[in-house]
Protein backbone atom coordinates (compact mmCIF):
# COMPACT_ATOMS: atom_id res chain seq x y z
CA UNK A 1 0.00 0.00 0.00
CA UNK A 2 2.57 1.95 0.97
CA UNK A 3 4.14 1.77 -2.83
CA UNK A 4 1.04 2.90 -4.03
CA UNK A 5 0.83 6.02 -2.58
CA UNK A 6 4.48 6.88 -3.42
CA UNK A 7 3.73 5.97 -6.84
CA UNK A 8 0.86 8.62 -7.07
CA UNK A 9 3.15 10.79 -5.76
CA UNK A 10 6.15 10.02 -7.96
CA UNK A 11 3.16 10.41 -11.02
CA UNK A 12 2.08 14.12 -9.71
CA UNK A 13 5.72 15.04 -9.62
CA UNK A 14 6.33 13.64 -13.33
CA UNK A 15 2.76 15.93 -14.46
CA UNK A 16 4.66 19.15 -13.53
CA UNK A 17 7.57 18.04 -15.92
CA UNK A 18 6.06 16.69 -18.76
CA UNK A 19 5.13 19.21 -21.57
CA UNK A 20 1.65 20.41 -21.98
CA UNK A 21 -0.31 21.12 -25.12
CA UNK A 22 -2.29 24.71 -24.00
CA UNK A 23 -6.14 24.09 -22.73
CA UNK A 24 -7.54 24.15 -19.51
CA UNK A 25 -9.88 21.13 -18.37
CA UNK A 26 -13.48 22.02 -18.43
CA UNK A 27 -16.33 20.20 -16.01
CA UNK A 28 -18.06 18.18 -17.98
CA UNK A 29 -21.76 18.31 -17.96
CA UNK A 30 -23.91 16.07 -16.93
CA UNK A 31 -25.64 13.47 -19.74
CA UNK A 32 -28.94 14.35 -20.69
CA UNK A 33 -31.80 12.20 -19.48
CA UNK A 34 -32.89 10.90 -22.90
CA UNK A 35 -34.83 7.88 -23.74
CA UNK A 36 -33.18 4.91 -25.83
CA UNK A 37 -33.58 5.35 -29.38
CA UNK A 38 -35.64 2.98 -31.79
CA UNK A 39 -33.42 -0.15 -32.26
CA UNK A 40 -33.01 0.15 -36.06
CA UNK A 41 -31.63 4.08 -35.16
CA UNK A 42 -29.09 2.51 -32.93
CA UNK A 43 -27.83 0.19 -34.84
CA UNK A 44 -26.67 2.88 -37.17
CA UNK A 45 -24.63 5.09 -34.73
CA UNK A 46 -20.78 5.31 -35.36
CA UNK A 47 -20.46 4.05 -31.74
CA UNK A 48 -21.54 0.73 -32.44
CA UNK A 49 -20.46 0.83 -36.19
CA UNK A 50 -16.74 0.82 -34.87
CA UNK A 51 -14.05 -2.50 -35.13
CA UNK A 52 -13.63 -1.54 -31.58
CA UNK A 53 -17.30 -2.72 -30.13
CA UNK A 54 -18.60 -5.93 -31.15
CA UNK A 55 -21.31 -8.71 -30.86
CA UNK A 56 -20.64 -12.27 -30.00
CA UNK A 57 -24.02 -13.89 -31.19
CA UNK A 58 -25.36 -17.41 -29.86
CA UNK A 59 -28.43 -19.16 -31.41
CA UNK A 60 -31.16 -18.53 -29.41
CA UNK A 61 -29.91 -16.72 -26.39
CA UNK A 62 -30.44 -17.58 -22.95
CA UNK A 63 -29.55 -13.49 -21.84
CA UNK A 64 -27.92 -10.33 -23.10
CA UNK A 65 -24.46 -9.57 -21.27
CA UNK A 66 -22.96 -5.92 -21.67
CA UNK A 67 -18.95 -6.07 -20.75
CA UNK A 68 -17.07 -2.79 -20.47
CA UNK A 69 -13.47 -3.11 -19.21
CA UNK A 70 -11.40 -0.44 -17.14
CA UNK A 71 -9.41 2.62 -17.18
CA UNK A 72 -6.12 2.49 -19.63
CA UNK A 73 -6.48 -1.04 -20.22
CA UNK A 74 -6.48 -3.25 -23.25
CA UNK A 75 -10.52 -4.10 -24.43
CA UNK A 76 -9.39 -7.42 -25.36
CA UNK A 77 -8.41 -8.62 -21.92
CA UNK A 78 -12.01 -9.18 -21.13
CA UNK A 79 -11.93 -12.02 -23.57
CA UNK A 80 -12.20 -14.70 -20.58
CA UNK A 81 -15.24 -13.15 -19.28
CA UNK A 82 -16.92 -12.65 -22.85
CA UNK A 83 -16.01 -16.42 -23.39
CA UNK A 84 -17.55 -17.51 -20.13
CA UNK A 85 -20.88 -16.06 -21.06
CA UNK A 86 -20.62 -16.87 -24.55
CA UNK A 87 -20.19 -21.02 -23.05
CA UNK A 88 -23.39 -20.04 -20.96
CA UNK A 89 -25.06 -19.54 -24.35
CA UNK A 90 -25.71 -15.62 -23.94
CA UNK A 91 -24.88 -13.03 -26.42
CA UNK A 92 -22.47 -10.59 -25.50
CA UNK A 93 -21.43 -6.95 -26.54
CA UNK A 94 -18.19 -6.70 -25.79
CA UNK A 95 -17.01 -2.82 -25.95
CA UNK A 96 -14.12 -0.95 -26.28
CA UNK A 97 -14.56 2.86 -25.04
CA UNK A 98 -12.84 5.67 -26.54
CA UNK A 99 -9.03 6.24 -26.59
CA UNK A 100 -8.36 2.55 -25.72
CA UNK A 101 -7.65 0.87 -29.41
CA UNK A 102 -4.59 1.48 -31.23
CA UNK A 103 -5.06 4.49 -33.88
CA UNK A 104 -3.41 7.48 -35.46
CA UNK A 105 -5.77 9.18 -33.57
CA UNK A 106 -4.94 7.15 -30.35
CA UNK A 107 -3.58 9.94 -28.91
CA UNK A 108 -5.76 13.19 -29.72
CA UNK A 109 -8.47 10.68 -28.39
CA UNK A 110 -6.79 10.66 -24.77
CA UNK A 111 -6.00 14.49 -24.87
CA UNK A 112 -10.06 15.31 -25.63
CA UNK A 113 -11.66 13.02 -23.52
CA UNK A 114 -14.89 14.21 -21.41
CA UNK A 115 -16.73 11.85 -19.33
CA UNK A 116 -19.51 12.33 -21.64
CA UNK A 117 -17.79 10.64 -24.39
CA UNK A 118 -17.87 7.04 -22.55
CA UNK A 119 -21.17 7.64 -20.72
CA UNK A 120 -22.78 8.08 -24.33
CA UNK A 121 -20.83 5.11 -25.82
CA UNK A 122 -22.10 2.94 -22.66
CA UNK A 123 -26.04 4.54 -22.85
CA UNK A 124 -25.78 3.34 -26.52
CA UNK A 125 -25.15 0.09 -25.75
CA UNK A 126 -26.83 -0.47 -22.80
CA UNK A 127 -29.79 0.82 -25.10
CA UNK A 128 -29.24 -1.57 -27.85
CA UNK A 129 -28.52 -4.48 -25.40
CA UNK A 130 -31.80 -3.85 -23.16
CA UNK A 131 -34.03 -3.75 -26.44
CA UNK A 132 -32.48 -6.64 -27.77
CA UNK A 133 -33.16 -8.19 -24.68
CA UNK A 134 -36.30 -7.29 -24.18
CA UNK A 135 -37.43 -8.40 -27.76
CA UNK A 136 -37.25 -11.87 -26.11
CA UNK A 137 -38.04 -11.44 -22.73
CA UNK A 138 -34.42 -12.25 -21.57
CA UNK A 139 -32.48 -11.36 -18.75
CA UNK A 140 -29.89 -8.62 -19.38
CA UNK A 141 -26.21 -8.36 -17.27
CA UNK A 142 -24.70 -5.34 -16.97
CA UNK A 143 -20.42 -6.52 -16.61
CA UNK A 144 -17.93 -3.99 -16.03
CA UNK A 145 -14.56 -4.00 -14.18
CA UNK A 146 -13.26 -0.51 -12.75
CA UNK A 147 -14.63 2.37 -14.88
CA UNK A 148 -16.84 -0.09 -16.28
CA UNK A 149 -18.52 -1.10 -13.76
CA UNK A 150 -18.64 2.54 -12.61
CA UNK A 151 -20.15 3.58 -16.14
CA UNK A 152 -22.99 0.63 -16.27
CA UNK A 153 -23.79 1.10 -12.84
CA UNK A 154 -23.85 5.27 -13.38
CA UNK A 155 -26.53 4.71 -16.25
CA UNK A 156 -28.81 3.17 -13.75
CA UNK A 157 -28.08 5.71 -11.34
CA UNK A 158 -29.31 8.70 -13.61
CA UNK A 159 -31.49 7.15 -16.11
CA UNK A 160 -34.09 5.41 -13.80
CA UNK A 161 -36.40 5.44 -16.21
CA UNK A 162 -34.52 3.20 -19.06
CA UNK A 163 -34.68 0.90 -16.33
CA UNK A 164 -35.47 -2.45 -17.57
CA UNK A 165 -36.84 -5.31 -14.59
CA UNK A 166 -34.55 -8.10 -15.94
CA UNK A 167 -31.52 -6.21 -15.71
CA UNK A 168 -28.77 -7.25 -13.51
CA UNK A 169 -25.23 -6.25 -12.71
CA UNK A 170 -21.86 -8.17 -11.97
CA UNK A 171 -19.21 -5.60 -11.23
CA UNK A 172 -15.18 -6.16 -10.64
CA UNK A 173 -13.63 -3.84 -8.22
CA UNK A 174 -16.15 -1.04 -9.59
CA UNK A 175 -14.76 2.17 -9.64
CA UNK A 176 -17.38 3.72 -7.30
CA UNK A 177 -15.62 4.88 -4.38
CA UNK A 178 -11.73 5.39 -4.57
CA UNK A 179 -8.98 5.72 -1.95
CA UNK A 180 -8.03 9.26 -0.58
CA UNK A 181 -4.61 9.28 -2.35
CA UNK A 182 -6.32 8.80 -5.90
CA UNK A 183 -7.27 12.29 -5.34
CA UNK A 184 -3.63 13.47 -5.89
CA UNK A 185 -3.74 13.19 -9.61
CA UNK A 186 -6.64 16.00 -9.25
CA UNK A 187 -3.47 18.17 -8.48
CA UNK A 188 -2.40 17.50 -12.05
CA UNK A 189 -5.41 19.44 -13.28
CA UNK A 190 -3.38 22.26 -12.96
CA UNK A 191 -1.06 21.61 -15.84
CA UNK A 192 -3.77 20.82 -18.80
CA UNK A 193 -5.99 18.66 -19.04
CA UNK A 194 -3.69 17.31 -22.21
CA UNK A 195 -0.77 16.09 -19.84
CA UNK A 196 -0.09 11.90 -20.25
CA UNK A 197 0.54 10.54 -16.63
CA UNK A 198 2.49 7.96 -17.02
CA UNK A 199 1.33 4.31 -16.12
CA UNK A 200 2.37 2.01 -14.02
CA UNK A 201 0.11 -0.35 -15.30
CA UNK A 202 1.18 -4.05 -16.82
CA UNK A 203 2.58 -3.65 -19.93
CA UNK A 204 0.16 -5.78 -21.79
CA UNK A 205 -2.29 -4.64 -20.09
CA UNK A 206 -1.96 -0.96 -21.07
CA UNK A 207 -4.13 0.32 -24.06
CA UNK A 208 -1.87 3.57 -24.01
CA UNK A 209 1.87 4.41 -22.56
CA UNK A 210 -0.07 6.49 -20.10
CA UNK A 211 -3.51 8.00 -19.08
CA UNK A 212 -4.53 11.72 -19.79
CA UNK A 213 -5.58 14.15 -17.50
CA UNK A 214 -8.70 14.76 -19.11
CA UNK A 215 -9.10 10.50 -18.50
CA UNK A 216 -8.68 11.17 -15.11
CA UNK A 217 -11.19 14.02 -15.12
CA UNK A 218 -13.60 11.99 -16.87
CA UNK A 219 -13.03 8.61 -14.51
CA UNK A 220 -13.53 11.78 -11.29
CA UNK A 221 -16.23 12.83 -12.52
CA UNK A 222 -18.33 9.83 -13.02
CA UNK A 223 -17.35 8.70 -9.53
CA UNK A 224 -18.22 12.00 -8.15
CA UNK A 225 -21.86 10.81 -9.58
CA UNK A 226 -22.05 7.79 -6.61
CA UNK A 227 -20.17 10.49 -3.96
CA UNK A 228 -23.27 13.00 -4.59
CA UNK A 229 -26.12 10.95 -5.14
CA UNK A 230 -28.58 10.45 -2.18
CA UNK A 231 -30.26 7.61 -0.91
CA UNK A 232 -33.33 8.26 -2.94
CA UNK A 233 -31.06 8.34 -6.26
CA UNK A 234 -29.23 4.63 -5.08
CA UNK A 235 -32.99 3.26 -5.08
CA UNK A 236 -32.80 2.96 -8.68
CA UNK A 237 -29.16 0.53 -8.31
CA UNK A 238 -30.71 -1.51 -5.86
CA UNK A 239 -31.08 -4.48 -8.63
CA UNK A 240 -29.98 -8.17 -8.11
CA UNK A 241 -25.78 -7.20 -8.21
CA UNK A 242 -23.07 -8.86 -7.57
CA UNK A 243 -19.83 -7.07 -6.89
CA UNK A 244 -16.53 -9.14 -6.96
CA UNK A 245 -13.14 -7.41 -5.24
CA UNK A 246 -9.95 -7.96 -3.07
CA UNK A 247 -10.23 -6.33 0.29
CA UNK A 248 -6.94 -5.23 -0.86
CA UNK A 249 -7.78 -3.73 -3.86
CA UNK A 250 -5.15 -0.37 -4.31
CA UNK A 251 -7.24 1.58 -6.53
CA UNK A 252 -11.10 0.96 -5.21
CA UNK A 253 -11.97 1.42 -1.54
CA UNK A 254 -13.48 -1.82 -0.40
CA UNK A 255 -14.54 -0.22 2.62
CA UNK A 256 -16.00 2.71 0.94
CA UNK A 257 -18.04 0.70 -1.50
CA UNK A 258 -19.44 -1.62 2.05
CA UNK A 259 -20.42 1.83 2.83
CA UNK A 260 -22.13 2.74 0.25
CA UNK A 261 -24.28 -0.35 0.34
CA UNK A 262 -24.79 -0.57 3.85
CA UNK A 263 -25.39 3.53 3.92
CA UNK A 264 -28.21 3.61 0.59
CA UNK A 265 -29.75 0.07 2.10
CA UNK A 266 -28.77 -1.27 -1.00
CA UNK A 267 -30.14 -4.79 0.16
CA UNK A 268 -30.13 -6.59 -3.72
CA UNK A 269 -26.39 -5.96 -3.78
CA UNK A 270 -23.97 -8.91 -2.26
CA UNK A 271 -20.08 -8.13 -2.02
CA UNK A 272 -18.13 -11.21 -2.30
CA UNK A 273 -14.44 -10.95 -1.93
CA UNK A 274 -11.82 -12.34 -4.45
CA UNK A 275 -7.68 -12.44 -4.78
CA UNK A 276 -5.54 -12.99 -7.30
CA UNK A 277 -3.03 -14.54 -5.24
CA UNK A 278 -2.46 -17.91 -7.49
CA UNK A 279 -1.50 -15.99 -10.11
CA UNK A 280 1.57 -16.36 -11.60
CA UNK A 281 1.42 -12.78 -13.88
CA UNK A 282 5.11 -10.47 -12.71
CA UNK A 283 4.00 -7.12 -11.21
CA UNK A 284 0.50 -7.90 -10.66
CA UNK A 285 -1.64 -5.78 -8.06
CA UNK A 286 -4.84 -6.74 -5.99
CA UNK A 287 -6.88 -4.28 -7.89
CA UNK A 288 -6.09 -6.30 -11.44
CA UNK A 289 -9.02 -9.55 -11.39
CA UNK A 290 -10.21 -9.63 -15.03
CA UNK A 291 -9.00 -12.77 -16.82
CA UNK A 292 -7.49 -16.34 -16.09
CA UNK A 293 -3.74 -14.85 -16.24
CA UNK A 294 -4.33 -12.01 -13.69
CA UNK A 295 -6.26 -13.80 -11.70
CA UNK A 296 -4.17 -17.61 -11.61
CA UNK A 297 -6.12 -20.73 -11.50
CA UNK A 298 -7.80 -20.68 -7.84
CA UNK A 299 -8.86 -16.58 -8.74
CA UNK A 300 -10.39 -17.60 -11.93
CA UNK A 301 -12.87 -20.69 -10.46
CA UNK A 302 -13.64 -18.99 -7.35
CA UNK A 303 -15.40 -16.14 -9.69
CA UNK A 304 -16.79 -18.04 -12.29
CA UNK A 305 -17.96 -20.60 -9.95
CA UNK A 306 -19.23 -17.14 -7.56
CA UNK A 307 -20.98 -15.42 -11.39
CA UNK A 308 -22.73 -19.34 -11.43
CA UNK A 309 -24.33 -18.85 -8.15
CA UNK A 310 -25.20 -15.51 -9.38
CA UNK A 311 -26.30 -15.92 -13.14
Amino acid sequence: MKNLVLKFIILFVLAIIIVCCSGNSKKVSTLNSEFCLPLEAISMTSDLNRDSTKWIQVENPKAVAIIIHGLNMRPNKMDDLSEYFHQKNIAVLQVALRGHIKSIDQEKEWANLQSTDWSKEAFVTYCQAMQTAQKKDLPLYLVGYSLGGALLSDLLLRHPQNFYAKTKQILLAPAISLPWYTSLIKISRLFGSKAIIPSFNIESYKAFRGTSVSGYNALFDITDHFENATSENYKSLDIPTLVLMDPKDELVSFRGINKIISKNKLSNWKLETIDNNSSQLPGKYHHLIVDKESLGIDGWQRLTKLMDSFI
